[in-house]
């Protein structure tokens, strides 16, 4: 029941920033001070995804055949983060940052299909 709560909070949130916003463009940027520290930021974007996308499905957003489309974004977003693992691991963490951002998108496409707002 939480997670339900905690769902429709950030649904509503997502529907009136939007709404407030409308017509603005907002730009936010971030600045690393090496590629390390972006990859360890995008690791933590990625894991919160995680967390969200194993809530919704919990939730039972992911039943019939989402549920199919939902496990092969789960799975692609496996396969590049364990392809940003081996980047990372070998100090390549530019092409760390790129194979984690192909993960989150990966994810947000999984919430997507349940019904999430993301982006």
């Amino acid at each position: 029941d939480a997670n339900k709560k905690m769902a429709e909070a950030y649904k509503l949130a997502v529907e009136e920033i939007s709404r407030l916003r409308s017509g603005e463009v907002v730009t936010m940027s971030l600045k690393f001070n090496t590629p390390a520290e972006e990859f360890a930021y995008e690791q933590k974007r990625v894991q919160s995804n995680e967390i969200l996308v194993n809530m919704m499905i919990a939730e039972g957003r992911a039943d019939g055949e989402k549920r199919r489309m939902v496990d092969g974004f789960i799975q692609d977003a496996g396969r590049h983060k364990s392809d940003a693992a081996g980047h990372a691991m070998n100090n390549k963490h530019k092409e760390a940052v790129e194979s984690m951002e192909k993960a989150f998108a990966q994810l947000n496409r999984a919430l997507q299909t349940m019904g999430v707002p993301a982006f």
